[in-house]
């Protein structure tokens, strides 16, 4: 099973993508981490915006499901983001038939 996590740079991201590795899950997670700044690592990490329908539906593709390990980090609006961002991986799932 390929799995797409996104916020796979935070910490429960992080374990997640540990744990699938450990189970060898398909060809391993992809990640999606929530900041550029922190990229980088194995192969299959991107950078992305959780709430661009674009970054998704690109991240998604060749997925089996999606995990979504998103935190508030730093946000002064966390609800907002966790809004958008469901809005957007659902409409990333819908179009793409990952899920």
């Amino acid at each position: 099973m390929k799995l797409l996590i996104l916020g796979g740079t935070g910490p429960t991201g992080r374990h997640l993508a540990d744990l699938a590795a450990l189970r060898r899950l398909g060809h391993g997670p992809r990640t999606q981490p929530g900041s550029p700044r922190r990229s980088g690592g194995p192969d299959h990490r991107r950078r992305g915006d959780a709430t661009s329908q674009r970054d998704v539906s690109a991240a998604v593709l060749g997925q089996d499901a999606i995990i979504s390990a998103l935190g508030q980090g730093r946000s002064l609006n966390h609800h907002a983001l966790f809004d958008r961002a469901s809005a957007t991986v659902i409409g990333a799932a819908k179009a793409t038939g990952a899920g």
